[in-house]
């Protein structure tokens, strides 16, 4: 989905801007909705 968007040109090619996006999905909003603490 992402890579359709890079290439749509919706999203920049930047791998690091994708890769913060990625991990704000994927692993920040599992966080904050299970209410984890992390060490």
């Amino acid at each position: 989905m992402i890579g359709r968007w890079v290439e749509d040109g919706e999203a920049p090619a930047d791998i690091a801007l994708l890769g913060e996006m990625v991990k704000n999905i994927c692993f920040d909003n599992a966080k904050h909705y299970f209410a984890i603490e992390l060490a």
